[in-house]
Parts: structure tokens; sequence; C-alpha cells
């Protein structure tokens, strides 16, 4: 029986180059698969004695940049992403599902993001919900319907992110990490895509997901800055969902009013290196805010 392997792609470099080296190592090569009546094919890719896909969730609060990113990924490298989106189930106590999707079909305007809030609400560092919903479940899903609910998961974590790595309950849920294992650093990740035809293109504080609330504070408000367009959504979703009560995307229960009017203020914008000493109030983030990882 092949070993069942499901690469779980962030659309960012490390899971990228995570990909890339797994696929080329185990010599696994891509072939198309249908599945059944009603449902478009996608790829997996096999060898004698592995079998491998590999997923992409698009929450639709995605830089285009990262979609064109997983586009050139697939055209130019033979990754082959099967792009999923969440499929919200309204009405019953069932956790997401999952639709297949493309580059061209993938929403890009938060209306998928936006079921979520409306069944579970406002995602917050005290509720995890969005990555639950819109990227674990789906893929979980999908494994079901594939035949892959014993597979093991390859996750992108790096060795320089040790807080992200437990290597007990990765045993336990069948999830290994290649380029921990490998010793893989920020630095050699750079100078992998340094040497490919095409690059991601996102600063450090832009991340996949705009605005996401695990970035720190500094970060979110460069991005305020730069991109000043990105605040329009999450504005709406706290008007239509925050219902009155104090529940916001933000710490400390920050508003986006309140983080539009701390970026008038006078901070220092995050650079790539930083110059300044750390800040808790303004550089206080979550462990994974360079890449939003399903598992």
């Amino acid at each position: 029986m092949k070993k069942k392997i499901i690469i779980s792609s962030s659309g960012g470099e490390t899971s990228a180059k995570m990909a890339i080296e797994y696929l080329k190592e185990n010599n696994l090569n891509p072939i198309a698969v249908y599945g059944s009546k009603g449902k478009p094919k996608y790829w997996k890719h096999v060898n004698d004695y592995i079998e491998a896909v590999v997923v992409i969730c698009n929450t639709t609060r995605e830089d285009n940049r990262t979609l064109k990113f997983v586009k050139n990924l697939d055209d130019h490298l033979n990754l082959h992403h099967v792009w999923l989106e969440a499929k919200v189930l309204h009405g019953k106590r069932k956790s997401s599902s999952y639709i297949i999707t493309s580059y061209a079909k993938a929403k890009r305007d938060g209306s998928v993001f936006e079921q979520v809030i409306k069944k579970y609400g406002i995602p917050n560092t005290k509720f995890l919900h969005c990555t639950r919903e819109l990227k674990m479940n789906p893929i979980k899903s999908f494994m079901k319907d594939i035949g892959f609910e014993d597979a093991f998961t390859a996750i992108g974590y790096r060795y320089d992110e040790p807080k992200r790595v437990n290597l007990i309950t990765a045993n336990i849920k069948k999830q290994f990490y290649p380029q921990y294992e490998k010793k893989v650093i920020k630095r050699d990740v750079k100078y992998f895509w340094s040497k490919q035809p095409f690059k991601l293109g996102l600063l450090e504080f832009e991340g996949n997901c705009r605005l996401c609330y695990k970035k720190s504070k500094r970060k979110l408000l460069s991005q305020i800055i730069t991109d000043p367009n990105s605040v329009n959504w999450v504005f709406e979703m706290q008007k239509l969902y925050s219902k009155g009560e104090v529940h916001t995307f933000f710490r400390e229960n920050e508003t986006i009013q309140d983080l539009i009017k701390q970026s008038t203020e006078d901070f220092v914008m995050w650079t790539p290196i930083q110059q300044i000493e750390f800040d808790f109030d303004l550089d206080e983030q979550e462990d994974c805010t360079e890449s939003c990882e399903p598992f």
C-alpha cells in the first residue's frame, strides 16, 4: 500500500520550498485525477511507493500576489495545487466542507471569510475559528473524500520557528516538518527563492492574509499606511457582526478605527531589519504571523 501524503501549502515561501523539494526528492510526478460526477479534476503526484496531494486553501482575504505566486508554482514548477475554498454549512452543527476552485475562479472579495464570521463570529487571538473553518476542516473534508483520511501531513515549519513545532503532537496527528528536520532557517528560504525565476513579492509585514489579527501592531499599522484599502473589509465586518458587543478582531478589543487613528500618530514603521528596540505593545504577535498553517 502506498504511503499517502498531504502537502499543506500556505501560499508562503517556506511551504512552497518544502513542496518543491519533497516532490523532487521522492521523484513524484503529477497525474490528473477526476472526482465523482460534478466534481472538477485535481492533480496528485505519484511514484511506486508514495502518492501526494499539494493543497492550498484560499481564505478570500489573501493578497493577490499570494494567489499569483501559487499559480506560478503550478505553471512553472509543476506543483499542481488543489485549490480549495471553505463551504460553510449554515444551520447545521457541522464543520466547514469545501469546494474545489482555481486561480481564475478563486474569490478575492472576503466573501467566504465573511460566511465563517456570520456563523461563528469575529475571530481574534482568543477565538481562532478562522484557521479552523477556512483551512483545517475543508482540508480534512477533502482528505476524506479522496481516501486520504489516514494520510501524513507535511507542514512548512522552519528550524528557527521552534514554538510552532510539537513533535509529540505531530506523531499523534501524523504530521511532519521537512524543513524543520533539515534545520532550514529563513535565510535558507530567502536564498532558495533568490535563485528562482519568480518571487512571492510580499514584505514580511504584509503577509498572505491582509490585516491578520495575529500580526504585531507595528505590522498592522504599517499595512494600514501602505495599503489603506485593506481596512474597508475589516470595517464592514466589524459594523455587521460585532452587534454592539465588545467583539473585535484585534488585541485589547481594539477596533479598526483605533488602529487607523494610531497609524496617523508617531511610530516607526516596520522595516526588514528593525533598527529599534523591541516594544511589547507594538511588536507582540502570535507565532504564526508569517504563514498561516492549517494544522
